[in-house]
């Protein structure tokens, strides 16, 4: 593994900033259910659709910026997204009608949270719920598309940042460590696998490994910080930061990057 080089061409998991914008909830719909239904659809509980964005953008050389206007139906029992349909992608170019395609697949794959966790509010309607006019601005990392899209949305998946070495994304604020734990196993485990392939896939991979690593010590920093956190508890918090910094560290070695310092 060691001597891994990143391909010449950045890698990108990108901004995907989610907004309401002349949306109807049908006879279910109020101001409120519409507030609690941007609130819970953080980029962190639309994965799939942050992963249709990803490979785009990629594709595009990091250019472009789109808004898809999507109906779809809430079930009320499971907060399950389903009948998702892009009814109109600006600029309605070549590219914009793969996102589009993409996005409604990705809608129809996923369930929101009925509760609230670690990437922020959940959604429980009660009742099925129709949902029209919903827009999705999917916003390059330039630092004008990156303000609008903090101004559409108080908590955005950002990336990619101008030094890989820093993370290539960021959530803001991280995610819980519980979430972090599982999702960091899972691409070790990918970057393992990819050892013998792809030199290029190998390194993606070990990016990945090291974003995650890079956001769990931000998780663990803060969490140690909380002034209610008791002083037994703080020391098991400030031994697990140690310890990812460490991996953090020798997962940036191989990308040839230094690990950022920790903020004191």
């Amino acid at each position: 593994m060691d001597g891994v080089t990143l391909a010449a061409r950045h890698l990108a998991l990108t901004l995907a900033g989610v907004s309401l914008a002349g949306t109807s909830l049908g006879c279910a719909g109020s101001p409120a259910l519409a507030a609690q239904l941007v609130a819970a659809a953080q980029p962190g509980h639309l994965p799939l659709v942050v992963s249709c964005w990803e490979k785009q953008v990629e594709a595009s050389g990091f250019q472009g910026e789109y808004v898809t206007t999507v109906d779809f139906t809430v079930e009320g029992e499971m907060s399950r997204l389903r009948d998702a349909r892009v009814t109109a992608v600006t600029p309605d170019d070549a590219r914009g009608q793969a996102l589009a395609t993409c996005v409604a697949q990705a809608l129809n794959g996923t369930t929101l949270p009925r509760t609230a966790d670690g990437e922020g509010p959940g959604f429980a309607p009660g009742t099925a719920m129709a949902v029209k006019g919903y827009a999705i601005a999917f916003v390059a990392p330039s630092p004008d598309e990156r303000g609008r899209a903090e101004a559409q949305q108080a908590h955005v998946l950002l990336g990619p940042r101008a030094n890989r070495c820093e993370g290539l994304y960021r959530y803001a604020p991280p995610r819980d460590v519980t979430a972090l734990s599982t999702e960091l196993e899972e691409q070790e485990k990918r970057a393992q696998a990819s050892a013998e392939g792809s030199p290029d896939q190998h390194a993606r991979a070990l990016q990945k490994v090291y974003d995650i690593q890079l956001e769990l010590r931000e998780r663990l920093r803060l969490d140690a910080a909380a002034p209610e956190v008791p002083a037994a508890n703080r020391q098991r918090l400030e031994e697990a930061l140690a310890l990812v910094d460490q991996d953090a560290r020798r997962t940036g070695a191989l990308i040839r990057c230094e690990a950022p310092p920790l903020p004191r």
